[in-house]
């Protein structure tokens, strides 16, 4: 789902996250380095795998969505506004009354 929105410019990214790869590693291959790179930062820095522990409510996710759609990132990897809202209810489920 979201990985494929970042397969286009993977390389770059690997590049800039200075995770080394082979000249005949496909763009999948080099999207798993960059994900495991990304899971290790995440580790070392104490981040948590999802927000279950911040109990965001709906408005807090709400605010979580628009923060996305306007990170400079945007730019380069623009993501569907539905597609924010799914990952958001993935990494954060709520529960609406």
């Amino acid at each position: 789902m979201l990985p494929d929105l970042y397969l286009p410019k993977i390389t770059e990214l690997a590049g800039a996250m200075n995770v080394r790869t082979g000249a005949n590693e496909d763009r999948e291959e080099v999207l798993g380095k960059v994900i495991e790179k990304l899971r290790l930062l995440q580790h070392k820095t104490g981040l948590p795998s999802n927000f279950s522990a911040y109990s965001l409510t709906e408005e807090g996710l709400k605010q979580a969505e628009n923060a996305v759609e306007k990170d400079p990132a945007a730019a380069a990897f623009p993501i569907p506004k539905q597609l924010i809202q799914a990952v958001g209810l993935m990494v954060a489920p709520i529960h609406i009354k």
